[in-house]
């Protein structure tokens, strides 16, 4: 008999496979084998052995050698534009000219005077220098030499410690950039020599938070003057890629020429030292606080602060470059208007019939109103006495007017000679009291009244009044109120509602854009588009007439008239070269921070002064946070905690470039309130502004309540019914429907309600800012003498 094997049934056990990620060697395997790898090329790093790693290490030290003596050999010689330095005190016993003559006494030096800049040129040393000496009491000339100077020679006091005026300026220089540094002090050797060394290491203590590796230089004397200068010439530059990626010039000399035409523009012909990149003559120049200007043609004067002197000097002027009219920059900053831009299909008749009715039907509404009003009664009331008046019966309201004269009746007298009696007491009342009102007047003092006269009263009610605005803001964020006798269709009729601000996306954001928006300059893939301009200015070799070093006379055209009235020899003018684009207006994105202990209230669409870069302009930003989604909410308020991205239009300008916000004050200065940097060129970031609306429950169920004071209408109800309410307890719901006519609405929610509960809705609307650039910025006001600025810290400060 044949033995039967065990054949497994349907009810056999399987076993459970092996858990694999499908990345393992076992997975692999083909048939018990595994599968052949594609052969791959991978490069190894190469293992270098000890001597190769030195010799590595050598090749870089030698490259980073190399590089800071470039930079170096780029100052100081022929054919190289001189160190230019800018004197900046930092105490008010300390005068600019003081440092400067102490620098002119150094052996072998040859000094030549300038309107505007002092050359000096040291034998021994082999090197030419520039002394700048911008107005102590003008922050905007401080800044405009920080822009262009190589160094920055601080001088200090040994008599007097920093102070506000100390920490504002290098506040300000650190938020704009920094050059490199020297800190000199004079009168230490006038000490004894105990007290020199403890002498400097205080002024060297005050200063570490800010420098830490400082070193403070004595300049009492020819030799620590022929030091310092040594110093100041080999010293390591600091870079600034604003400056370094643009061409920009240091007027050494200024002429203007009135236009045949017009008096009020003409040509204005700066000579100076040429830094930075190549200039060509077609491109664009810019002047702080004036605007974009086009040159005419650049020349080339003989230079005559060279170090070696020739046999005879060159007195003609080269002609280098003249402008194409066709080919240079347009200075046109809005792209022209499209007629067809705007273009919408015309209303048929029925829509111009039904709009003629639903006029006329208004116009008869309004006025039956008029005529069943009663004389006394305003629009606000009447609005409210809508319903009773049209459709009430006449008996009511006449009996309405009888309780009304009743309650007058027992508000009042009954017995009218009483009403007689007490009301001439009462003007004799009156009449001792406006004797003693008139005494009183009388006796006021002279310096009181002379203390109204300098007083701004309007303006601190002015400021009163925002302050107070800000104060609710910050306690009811966004919020409004609806007036009672307008509908809130109307007046909120561009503002949607969202599920969700964070994930909930702007549908349409483009059908908001305002009409401005058509002739603004719009960079698709910006960051790109700079990368690729930024890296064609190290290969290009064009314009090699105009290059770095050369000693050159720009003649720019249109100039206005009152550029030589600002621009004196205590402020410095600076003409920089404008980049391919930078001339176009679009909208500016900068991230800001306030400034140190300013408490000012600081409103969207409030007039600034901007210093971005190397441009100088006012406009009106509006505010909004720095957040990472796609959607970013307006504030109101530019608040102290946290930063704001400021939003503005402005012309193109290719990061990095620092920010700094000024408020003009009342008596013309200008008050640093925040810094910060270009975050992006970006028209397309949208900025949300957030209306809400509050009402209160009127009558509380498990999950229901009746809300009130949101809306005053039915109609308004019905509009807003698909928006979805909350409350600050953090419930949500939605609105059911209306109740009655005065704006009562039932609501649900996802839990009940307490009494003291507020019920919250949110409205949301695109915003733009408004086109308020102004390029002509005028300087600000400077005091009559530097100790009166120092003393008026208080009002820039506190």
């Amino acid at each position: 008999m044949e033995q039967q094997t065990h054949r497994p049934g349907v009810f056999k056990q399987p076993n459970k496979r092996h858990k694999s990620d499908g990345n393992s060697a076992r997975s692999e395997k083909v048939g018990g084998r595994q599968a052949p790898k594609a052969a791959t090329k991978k490069k190894h790093k190469q293992q270098l052995d000890k001597k190769q790693r030195r010799n590595q290490m050598a090749v870089q030290r030698k490259a980073k050698r190399e590089e800071v003596l470039n930079q170096k050999r780029s100052r100081g010689h022929d054919d190289t534009p001189p160190f230019l330095v800018g004197i900046i005190p930092l105490c008010r016993s300390i005068d600019s000219t003081d440092i400067l003559n102490a620098l002119k006494q150094c052996p072998d030096v040859n000094v030549m005077e300038g309107d505007r800049v002092c050359h000096v040129n040291s034998v021994r040393l082999k090197q030419r220098f520039a002394f700048l000496k911008p107005a102590a009491d003008d922050i905007g000339a401080v800044l405009d030499a920080a822009k262009v100077a190589d160094c920055l020679l601080f001088g200090l006091s040994i008599q007097e410690s920093l102070g506000h005026y100390a920490d504002h300026v290098l506040s300000c220089l650190f938020a704009q950039g920094l050059p490199s540094v020297i800190f000199c002090v004079q009168g230490l050797k006038s000490l004894p020599n105990k007290k020199q060394s403890e002498t400097k290491k205080e002024i060297t203590k005050h200063l570490e938070k800010r420098f830490p590796d400082i070193k403070v230089h004595s300049l009492d004397d020819e030799k620590d003057a022929l030091l310092l200068l040594r110093a100041i010439g080999c010293q390591k530059l600091a870079k600034m890629q604003m400056r370094e990626y643009r061409p920009h010039l240091l007027a050494n000399e200024m002429t203007f020429e009135p236009s045949a035409n017009d008096s009020t523009v003409g040509t204005l012909k700066v000579t100076g030292y040429l830094c930075g990149q190549t200039l060509n003559v077609d491109q664009a120049v810019h002047i702080p606080g004036f605007g974009d200007f086009q040159l005419l043609q650049i020349d080339s004067p003989y230079d005559p602060h060279r170090l070696s002197s020739r046999s005879k000097e060159i007195s003609e002027v080269k002609v280098l470059e003249q402008a194409n009219l066709e080919t240079r920059t347009p200075l046109q900053p809005l792209l022209p208007v499209d007629p067809l831009s705007q273009e919408q299909t015309w209303p048929t008749e029925e829509e111009l019939m039904e709009a003629e009715e639903e006029r006329i039907q208004k116009k008869e509404k309004k006025m039956i109103r008029k005529q069943r009003v009663q004389k006394g009664i305003s629009e606000y009331q009447a609005v409210w006495m809508e319903e009773s008046i049209e459709y009430g019966p006449k008996e009511s309201s006449s009996s309405s007017d009888d309780d009304d004269d009743d309650e007058d009746m027992e508000g009042g007298y009954d017995d009218p000679m009483k009403a007689v009696s007490e009301s001439s007491s009462g003007d004799e009342k009156d009449a001792e009291d406006v004797d003693d009102g008139e005494k009183q007047t009388d006796t006021m003092s002279v310096a009181a009244s002379e203390y109204d006269q300098k007083v701004h009263f309007a303006a601190d009610e002015d400021e009163m009044k925002r302050f107070k605005e800000a104060r609710l803001d910050q306690m009811f964020p966004d919020e409004i109120e609806i007036p009672s006798n307008e509908p809130a269709k109307v007046l909120l009729q561009d503002y949607r509602g969202l599920a969700s601000f964070r994930t909930s996306p702007w549908l349409h954001a483009d059908e908001d854009c305002p009409v401005e928006y058509e002739r603004i300059a719009i960079v698709p893939n910006f960051n790109s588009v700079r990368k690729a301009l930024l890296k064609s200015l190290k290969k290009s070799d064009d314009h090699k007439e105009c290059h770095p070093g050369r000693y050159l006379t720009l003649h720019i055209d249109k100039v206005p008239s009152d550029i030589m009235n600002e621009y004196n020899h205590q402020h410095p003018l600076v003409i920089f070269g404008l980049l391919k684009g930078e001339h176009y207006l679009t909208v500016v994105n900068m991230i800001l921070q306030r400034f140190g202990d300013c408490e000012d209230v600081i409103e969207s669409d409030e007039p600034m002064i901007f210093h971005v870069g190397y441009r100088r302009f006012s406009a009106s930003p509006i505010y909004s946070q720095h957040t990472n989604g796609d959607k970013h909410k307006m504030e109101r308020f530019f608040w102290k905690d946290n930063p704001v991205v400021a939003t503005v239009y402005a012309p193109i300008i290719f990061p990095p470039a620092s920010v700094l916000m000024f408020k003009q004050l009342r008596n013309g200065k200008e008050k640093l309130v925040a810094t910060g940097r270009v975050l992006s060129v970006d028209p397309n970031r949208i900025i949300i502004e957030r209306a809400v609306l509050s009402g209160h429950p009127f009558k509380i169920n498990k999950k229901s309540a009746v809300v009130r004071y949101m809306f005053f209408n039915r109609d308004d109800i019905l509009w807003f019914k698909p928006v979805e309410l909350r409350t600050k307890s953090g419930r949500r719901g939605s609105i059911l429907e209306p109740l009655g006519t005065r704006g009562h609405m039932k609501c649900s929610f996802n839990g009940s309600l307490d009494a003291s509960d507020v019920v919250l809705m949110n409205l949301y609307k695109r915003v733009f800012p408004k086109l308020t650039y102004n390029a002509r910025v005028p300087l600000p006001c400077a005091s009559a003498s530097y100790t009166e600025t120092v003393d008026s810290d208080m009002e820039i400060f506190d």
